[in-house]
């Protein structure tokens, strides 16, 4: 990761303008992230970093699609790193299905932003569950969008009714 980082900033700082740089080098922060996570170490220094250079691509460019989804999918870890110590991830998720949306909007056949809008309803659902609110809207919204298998599989189980019913509609057309 360190020599990839290097290569990024020296690359920023010869075109502080190339909004790519600043993406990929947000993603190697965001894979670092993930290696720190799953070292037990912790990893929002390097989430923070991501979401910065993601940021910065951004608004150095709005009309491409993939910083919005990068971004989409840090917010979306550091949500389920609050819902994992009990915190209230749904504001963070939220950012995350804000971006999520204008990666969409800017590529509507995106198959990597409409998983990750599906994937993000399902978790949003579920931190409803778990405060005692009504998940069935998340989950419809879920469903609506492409979500994986796994996914469907999961809001089966957890909802009721013409949302089972459409549930398995789905999973036989995976």
């Amino acid at each position: 990761y360190e020599r990839a980082l290097s290569d990024y900033a020296e690359a920023i700082r010869l075109d502080p303008r190339g909004w790519d740089c600043h993406n990929n080098r947000g993603s190697v922060y965001f894979r670092l992230a993930e290696a720190e996570a799953a070292r037990g170490l912790d990893p929002q220094p390097s989430y923070g970093k991501a979401l910065s250079d993601f940021g910065e691509a951004i608004r150095l460019d709005r009309e491409d699609p993939d910083p919005f989804r990068n971004r989409g999918s840090v917010q979306g870890n550091l949500g389920d790193a609050q819902a994992a110590r009990g915190l209230d991830p749904r504001e963070t998720y939220g950012k995350a299905l804000a971006d999520f949306g204008e990666a969409l909007r800017l590529d509507p056949q995106s198959v990597e932003a409409n998983n990750g809008r599906g994937t993000l309803y399902e978790r949003l659902g579920k931190a409803e569950a778990a405060r005692g609110l009504d998940p069935r809207g998340s989950y419809a919204k879920a469903l609506a969008g492409a979500p994986v298998a796994a996914s469907v599989g999961s809001m089966y189980r957890e909802t009721s009714g013409a949302l089972r019913r459409r549930a398995a509609r789905e999973m036989a057309s995976v």
